[in-house]
Order: C-alpha cells, then sequence, then structure tokens
C-alpha cells in the first residue's frame, strides 16, 4: 500500500519545485531589471559629468579670452586717454566709454573717479598691474577693471561690470544646465562645502557637507565613481567633478525615479502573486495527493476486507462441510449412548448399595451426551449460512428475555449481575439472535468474574441503534490472548468449546453490526455489542 501511495505524493513535490523555479527566474528577473535601471542611472551622471567636463573646459577657455580681450580693451583706452592732451583726456575717456579713470603721476592723481568712492579707488590701487578685477561699490555698482603702469605713471580705467556679468552668465554652467535638463533628469548641482556652486534651474532643497557625510566621502573617491541613493521618486547619483582650477567638488544629478518604482511595484506585485500562486498549487496538489493516498488506502483496505471476507467465506464453508460431517457421524452413535442410558434408568436395577453410584454414572453419561449434542449444533450452526428473521420487537424486552435467567445464576455463584440503562425503542433484529448473543457475553463475563465480583451490563439507543456493553471484573486477557479470542475452537475455559465468541461475532455481522472485545491484565474484560438500524434482511 505504501509503495502505491508514494506516487500520489510526487505531486505536489513537483509543483512544489517548479513553482520555485519559476519564484527563482522571477527574482532573478527583478534582480536584473533593479541592475538595468541602476547602471541607466550610473550612465546618466556619467554622461552628464562628461558633458560638464568637456562644457567647463570650453567655457574656461572662452573665459579667459574674453577676459583677455577685455583686457587688451582697457589697455588701449588707457593707452589713448594717457596719450591725449590733458584738456582732451575726458572726451576720450567717455569716448572709450570708461566710467573711471585715474591718473597718477609725481603730481598726484588725476582724471574722473566716477561713482567710485575713496576706499574704493585705494582698494582698486591696491590690486596688481595687469591684472582685469571686479569692484563692487557701496551703492552695489559693479565695475571691471584694469590697473596699468607705461612711462612711468600708473592708470586706473573701469568700465560698467554689467558686461562682465553677463560674459559670466552666458559663460557659467548654469545655461548649461538649462539646456540639458530632459527627462528623467530633475535637477542638476554643483556643490562644495561651502554650498551650491551651480545648479539647474529649480533646484530643490539639498542637504550640505554638515548633514550629508557621503558629500565628503564622494569628493575624496576616484573620479569617475558614482554613487547611487534611493529616495521616494527620486534616485540621486553623486560623482566628484574637477573644476578646470584643480578643485575637488560633488556632482549631483536627480533623476526622476517614479516610472523605475512603478516597474519595481509590479515586479513585486507579480512576485508576489506568483508565490501566491505557487503556495495555493502546492496546497491543492498536496489536498489532491492526500485525496488520492486516501482513495488507495481505502480501496486497499476494501481489497483486504473483501479478500477477508472471502477467505473467511471460504473458511466457515469448510467448516460448515466438516461440521455436517461430524454431526453425522457423532449423532447416530450419540444417540445410542442416550437411548442406552435412558433404558439403563429405567430398565436394569442393581443392588441398593450400588444404586447411588449407578445413578450418577447414568447422570454424568446422560450430562456429558448433552454436553456433546450442543457442542454439535453450535458447530453446525457455526458452520452453516444465517438467516436472520428480522422484526421490529421491544428491545427492553427482548434484552430482560436474555438476562432474567443470568440474574439467577449470578446470584447462586455470589456474583452480582448489574444492568444499566435502557433502550424503550423499537428495534429490527432476530430476538432469538439477539439474545443468543447477549446471553453469550454475559456467560463469558460471569465466568471470568470471581466470586463477590459483579458483571456491568449497559444498554442504549439512539439514532445509529442498540448498543450492548458488558464488563467484567476478570483478570483480563494478555494481548496474544485477546489476538485469538475470536477464532474458533480457542479458547482458556477447562470446560469451553472455543464456538462461543466465533459465533456471537457472526451474529453480530448478520445483523450488520460489529463485535469488538477490549482487555487489559489486570483490569477485566469489556465486549461491546453494536446493531444498526436495519430494514432489511440480512445473510450471512
Amino acid at each position: 500500500m505504501a509503495r502505491r501511495a508514494a506516487p500520489a505524493w510526487l505531486l505536489p513535490l513537483i509543483v512544489l519545485g517548479l513553482g520555485s523555479l519559476m519564484i527563482t527566474s522571477a527574482a532573478l528577473q527583478q534582480a536584473r531589471v533593479q541592475q538595468h535601471l541602476e547602471r541607466r542611472a550610473r550612465a546618466h551622471v556619467v554622461s552628464v559629468s562628461t558633458v560638464l567636463a568637456q562644457s567647463t573646459r570650453q567655457t574656461a577657455e572662452a573665459v579667459d579670452l574674453a577676459y583677455l580681450m577685455l583686457e587688451a580693451r582697457l589697455h588701449a583706452s588707457l593707452l589713448r586717454v594717457g596719450g591725449a592732451p590733458p584738456s582732451k583726456r575726458s572726451e576720450v575717456a567717455r569716448e572709450e566709454a570708461l566710467q573711471v579713470w585715474r591718473l597718477r603721476g609725481d603730481k598726484g592723481d588725476s582724471g574722473e573717479p566716477g561713482p567710485m568712492g575713496v576706499e574704493d579707488l585705494e582698494a582698486a590701487w591696491a590690486k596688481p598691474a595687469e591684472t582685469l578685477f571686479e569692484v563692487r561699490t557701496s551703492t552695489q555698482s559693479s565695475f571691471a577693471c584694469l590697473v596699468d603702469e607705461h612711462y612711468g605713471i600708473r592708470s586706473l580705467a573701469c568700465i560698467d561690470g554689467e558686461e562682465l556679468s553677463r560674459l559670466r552668465g552666458r559663460a557659467g554652467p548654469g545655461r548649461l544646465f538649462a539646456g540639458i535638463m530632459q527627462a528623467p533628469l530633475l535637477y542638476v548641482a554643483i556643490e562644495d562645502e561651502e554650498g551650491v556652486i551651480a545648479a539647474s534651474p529649480g533646484l530643490p532643497k539639498l542637504s550640505d557637507f554638515a548633514e550629508d557625510p557621503e558629500l565628503s566621502r564622494v569628493t575624496r573617491a576616484d573620479l569617475g565613481t558614482v554613487l547611487i541613493r534611493q529616495r521616494p521618486g527620486l534616485r540621486e547619483g553623486l560623482s566628484p567633478f574637477e573644476l578646470p582650477d584643480g578643485t575637488r567638488v560633488v556632482l549631483r544629478v536627480g533623476l526622476d525615479a517614479q516610472l523605475e518604482e512603478g516597474i519595481r511595484a509590479d515586479l513585486v506585485f507579480r512576485q508576489r502573486r506568483l508565490v501566491a500562486g505557487v503556495v495555493l498549487a502546492v496546497l491543492l496538489a498536496s489536498l489532491g495527493a492526500w485525496w488520492l493516498v486516501r482513495r488507495q488506502r481505502s480501496q486497499a483496505e476494501v481489497e483486504q476486507t473483501l479478500e477477508r471476507m472471502e477467505a473467511e467465506s471460504e473458511h466457515w464453508r469448510m467448516i460448515g462441510q466438516l461440521a455436517a460431517t461430524v454431526a453425522h457421524e457423532v449423532r447416530n452413535p450419540l444417540n445410542a449412548v442416550q437411548m442406552a442410558a435412558q433404558r439403563l434408568s429405567k430398565e436394569f436395577e442393581v443392588p441398593p448399595d450400588d444404586q447411588p453410584e449407578y445413578h450418577a454414572l447414568l447422570g454424568m453419561l446422560r450430562s456429558e451426551g448433552a454436553r456433546v449434542e450442543a457442542v454439535v449444533t453450535e458447530f453446525l450452526e457455526l458452520g452453516r449460512p444465517l438467516v436472520l428473521q428480522r422484526r421490529s420487537v421491544d428491545s427492553a424486552q427482548a434484552l430482560g428475555q436474555a438476562l432474567a435467567p443470568l440474574e439467577a445464576r449470578a446470584e447462586a455463584e455470589g456474583k452480582r449481575l448489574q444492568i444499566q440503562g435502557t433502550c424503550a425503542q423499537p428495534v429490527r433484529v432476530d430476538s432469538r439472535r439477539l439474545v443468543q448473543i447477549v446471553d453469550n457475553l454475559v456467560r463469558n463475563a460471569l465466568d471470568a468474574t470471581p466470586v463477590g465480583g459483579a458483571v456491568q451490563v449497559r444498554t442504549s439507543c439512539d439514532d445509529e441503534g442498540l448498543s450492548v456493553v458488558v464488563d467484567d471484573e476478570g483478570p483480563g486477557m494478555a494481548p496474544e490472548t485477546l489476538a485469538q479470542v475470536m477464532d474458533p475452537f480457542f479458547t482458556t475455559k477447562a470446560r469451553g468449546t472455543g464456538l462461543g465468541l466465533p459465533l456471537a461475532r457472526r451474529l453480530a455481522q448478520a445483523h450488520g453490526g460489529q463485535l469488538l472485545i477490549r482487555s487489559t491484565p489486570g483490569q477485566g474484560t469489556q465486549a461491546h455489542l453494536h446493531i444498526p438500524h436495519e430494514t432489511s434482511e440480512e445473510t450471512l
């Protein structure tokens, strides 16, 4: 039976194996998608860094060239102003669009200071010569200035600084950031320890170096390193960036991660649905395997029951044949013996002194003959088919008919027969056979119970049928004895036939019921008879 059940349990194992492969495949796919999304984010950061590095170099070169041109222009303006007659210098300065011009020679300063105050002029004179610089006055005016020294004269010339600011704005990274801002880019910023140096428009509030230690670590990393950080709806890339002057800063690139989060959420949902489906499939497969195993076991039990019933039927058929032969061979000489004993008791006389022994021997002859006749009758009854004559009878009356003579026997032997419970419902049984079963069970219990002991008989009726339970206070039976107690001719009694319990079980089975014997050494024996409600006649 175990070999039949084994293939059924392979079904949930196969489903579990296939489900595990599917879950593993889904997990690998999710990991691949995650890696692809991270590579995609890194590629965006690297692209922005590359474009920004190239643009910064080109911008630095352009700014340097513009500064040189502006310096050359201021040099030329100073030369024209210095070379003009003193009366014409103011006119030449206006032609050159100089907002401030001063000449410092042996006789001190001369020229137009414009809107510059004394402190601003002193700060400007302190600047090194030949270097373009910016001056922002206390009135928030901006000037691009240059100090020049020719022919022993120190000259200062300044033009409106808005042109320099516009140049910086056109050459700075802000315009580049605005040009590259396309989906999925949300922002681009260059930041150092002082704060944001340049950023794309609409920059959100970013963490600074003091509250974000990763920024400092990124600046110390190798160029080209990219650190990806995940935020709700945002994926931020950090990369070290080197300005044209060699200063290390952090490039921060914000990427829109809503689409990625939607993809990941969809993958997680699919994986969970797959896991739930696999679990459900395994459960269904397990239930199916359990059902198949139960069915296989049930079929095996039915087959075993049929085989046992067939073997038992063949067994009883052989016993019936043997019983008929034994009855035929035994009853004829037994009748002769009984007739001889009867004639001896009526027709023959013995001396008075021998009469007691004579009548005792005749009584023994008659009783032993009756016992042999009872054995033959039970043997025949055990071997022939049982045909029940079932009819509706009062269960209490039928049981009382069986127990009445046994109460007298128990009293005569110094034992007690305790009857508990009632059954007022009518039952359809063969009343003679029911009396025979109960009589056999109670007699066995009385035989096993010692003097002064008690036998309990409990009866009950319910929707399932009639139940009779007989408990004795005998020594009980060992397991090996209990296993053989239903075998014909097996007995532990000195004068027992070993046919009572097998016949009682056959009668119970003929009623569609069962007879169970339970026993524990030292705790007595219990016989449980159950006869279900039945309307059709049974033959066994």
